[in-house]
């Protein structure tokens, strides 16, 4: 079976522009995405592309201009925008994923709460269209696997409201919490913010070894043009055969509490809370505890960077007086999210190695409008998503 794959090159460094316009560069068509981002509720974008050089080396730039600036500023408006727009679950999904990194690290560096990080001051109308397009691009090119080398990081300082401050960026730091870099004797800024988000959530391995055969590449090159090094990040095209049986391993913290005193509605509430703030996956099962009373298991898997913020949820949501923590190791095989149109409604697929399901929340919405029994709804989703081609 062959699958298609995207490797990043960021050994040069990385911005939301950069990414986007290496991914333009592999095929898309920029009024494909200036569509996508006015599904986002942003309002019209003007999508604009042309080649340069850098010290050497031609690459793609590209600019996305917002009509007027984006209104929403703040983190949760941002979310909820994308939660309840028009846009493929793919797109929304991964858009959200890359805001949320983002918000988190900031209100990190700055000890706000995560819902008051304003992420139009972090990163600007512009950019914040960009990553939507970048998302856009990835489902346009039908990627099933994305995988990147290390990030290059450069040194220095930078003045800001007559501050000086130290390069990379604090935020840009927390958001590569985790993730490969290695530092280059290059002066300035190489990593922006949106470019570090964005690395944080669309790569699924950092891997060199990657293998597949070469469809097609490209560079996407950035604003500036320094005498020190090609300012360009690659992108390649692979296609590889026997995906399915790649996996990706991962270390996660697995949050733990026995609850018997909440109830059914608490505990849900509280699951789709932590799912919210970027949990990996949350859960509970019966058990039985001390004295032979009944009882639930409350279990959260996460990444460190958001331990903190899951256990005041757990805290709050439950009442509970303890959390056990623990690390773990999650094997992933790869995944994606499609959807297929029916009845003229639009129905994420999670489509992985070995089969496909369609997404619960949007099931339950389509019977509603058709009056179908669920049960029956589920098979043709799948008949009719595995025929669209």
């Amino acid at each position: 079976m062959l699958r298609k794959s995207l490797h990043l090159d960021p050994s040069l460094g990385a911005s939301s522009d950069m990414i986007l316009a290496a991914l333009v560069g592999l095929g898309i068509k920029t009024q494909d995405i200036e569509a996508e981002i006015s599904e986002a509720g942003f309002g019209p974008v003007s999508v604009s592309t042309q080649n340069e050089m850098r010290s050497g080396l031609e690459g793609c730039t590209v600019s996305v201009e917002p009509e007027k600036e984006i209104e929403p500023r703040k983190w949760k408006e941002i979310d909820d925008l994308l939660k309840h727009s028009d846009l493929p679950g793919r797109i929304s999904a991964g858009a959200r994923s890359t805001f949320r990194r983002l918000a988190r690290s900031a209100a990190e560096i700055q000890q706000l709460p995560l819902q008051d990080v304003d992420i139009a001051n972090e990163a600007g109308s512009h950019s914040i269209a960009t990553v939507v397009a970048v998302w856009a691009a990835i489902a346009k090119l039908d990627i099933d696997l994305v995988s990147s080398s290390a990030i290059g990081l450069g040194y220095g300082s930078t003045v800001k409201d007559d501050i000086r401050e130290p390069l990379p960026n604090p935020t840009t730091l927390k958001l590569l919490e985790g993730l490969p870099v290695k530092y280059l004797e290059l002066e300035g800024e190489t990593v922006t913010k949106t470019g570090a988000a964005l690395l944080a959530t669309l790569v699924e391995t950092w891997d060199v070894s990657t293998e597949g055969y070469i469809v097609k590449s490209s560079r996407g090159a950035g604003a500036r043009n320094p005498n020190t090094h090609s300012n360009v990040l690659t992108a390649t095209l692979l296609q590889q055969r026997d995906l399915e049986n790649s996996v990706t391993n991962q270390s996660l913290v697995k949050l733990e509490t026995n609850l018997d005193d909440t109830t059914a509605e608490v505990l849900d509430y509280c699951i789709q809370k932590v799912m919210d703030t970027g949990a990996a996956d949350a859960w509970s099962h019966p058990v039985t505890m001390r004295q032979g009373r009944p009882g639930v298991t409350l279990v959260v898997l996460c990444e460190s960077a958001i331990v903190n913020d899951l256990k005041e949820i757990m805290f709050r949501q439950t009442k509970t007086l303890g959390i056990k923590e623990s690390i773990v190791q999650r094997t992933s095989a790869w995944r994606r999210v499609d959807t297929v149109t029916v009845e003229g409604h639009e129905i994420r697929i999670k489509v992985g190695p070995y089969g496909a399901k369609p997404e619960y929340s949007d099931l339950v919405a389509l019977a509603e409008t058709m009056d179908v029994p669920l049960r029956r709804l589920s098979s043709r989703v799948i008949e009719q998503y595995l025929g669209k081609d």
